[in-house]
């Protein structure tokens, strides 16, 4: 799932193609969450639904093809997300809007437990139940396209 959030910005300069691969912001919960800056909102039960919300970049702009996705997957005590994002920039110009740049997805009847959960280089402790939600990671800029292929 892709999400495209637009707000007032002034012109923004990115390259025209660029990507993301097991980097940002990674916040989870029982459903879908953007990051609550700490704020405890809810509570992940056992044998319930963990849910991954990745924010790649929270103000990008001018795409004309853009996808998003994440995958989750346990073993043992181990929870693995996997992401990645992809983008083609529309134009030269860039008007003044802001994208929220993110991916959803989730994992089914997670046991209680404590898991060691890795995203990319991140990796938090996640307790089922507990407190939700669990964020961590940060936002990285998107690798260009071009300089990746040469």
């Amino acid at each position: 799932m892709v999400a495209l959030w637009l707000a007032c910005r002034a012109s923004i300069d990115i390259p025209d193609e660029g990507s993301w691969l097991n980097e940002g912001r990674v916040c989870l919960g029982p459903s879908e969450i953007q990051d609550t800056a700490g704020a405890v909102t809810g509570t992940l039960e056992s044998d319930g639904n963990l849910v991954a919300t990745v924010t790649f970049e929270d103000c990008g702009g001018c795409y004309a093809t853009l996808a998003a996705n994440c995958v989750l997957e346990r073993e043992g005590d181990a929870i693995v997300l996997s992401s990645e994002a992809s983008y083609v920039r529309e134009d030269a110009t860039c008007p003044a809007i802001c994208e929220v740049v993110s991916a959803t997805c989730e994992l089914e009847g997670l046991p209680a437990g404590s898991y060691v959960v890795t995203h990319g280089a991140d990796v938090a402790t996640l307790t089922v139940p507990g407190p939700a939600p669990l964020c961590f990671g940060a936002q990285t800029p998107p690798v260009e396209l071009a300089a990746v292929e040469e």
